[in-house]
């Protein structure tokens, strides 16, 4: 379901997808060619370490992934890293939490609604993709990073 979002999503938003920086295209690039493997340990923070080594991103460990930006004031782009801290989601007819977690936006479905790709999440340390609505966000802190080069 997830491959057919996205591909539905690219053949809307070829014009959206201009303005993405190609950085931002290459890290998405980077986490679709992973979908199912496990990048270095499996944690969570290792996907985000790897796709910005592999662009060749300007960006300082931990969790410097980049230009810090407000999500519900900016754009969110496909590509750009996500830092949860003790964040929970409440939507109709769902919850979520990430207490400590690290994600990219593999693309942006409306507004505030992306799929993110992550691992070392419900269990499984490969890299897999889930939908998110940050329109649900209730409370704790998320970081979004635009990432850039060096």
């Amino acid at each position: 379901m997830i491959k057919s979002l996205l591909v539905v999503v690219v053949c809307i938003s070829g014009f959206a997808k201009a303005q993405i920086p190609v950085i931002n295209q290459q890290i998405v690039a980077y986490c679709k060619s992973n979908e199912g493997k496990k990048i270095d340990r499996g944690e969570c923070w290792d996907l985000a370490a790897f796709a910005l080594n592999e662009v060749n991103a300007n960006w300082s460990p931990p969790y410097n992934y980049g230009v810090k930006y407000n999500f519900q004031k900016d754009s969110i782009f496909a590509g750009d890293i996500i830092q949860f801290e003790n964040v929970e989601f409440k939507g109709e007819n769902y919850s979520m939490t990430m207490p400590h977690h690290t994600a990219i936006v593999l693309g942006v479905l409306a507004d505030k609604k992306c799929v993110i790709a992550h691992q070392n999440f419900a269990g499984k340390r490969n890299v897999q993709f889930t939908e998110v609505n940050f329109g649900d966000f209730k409370k704790g802190k998320l970081q979004f990073y635009r990432p850039i080069s060096k």
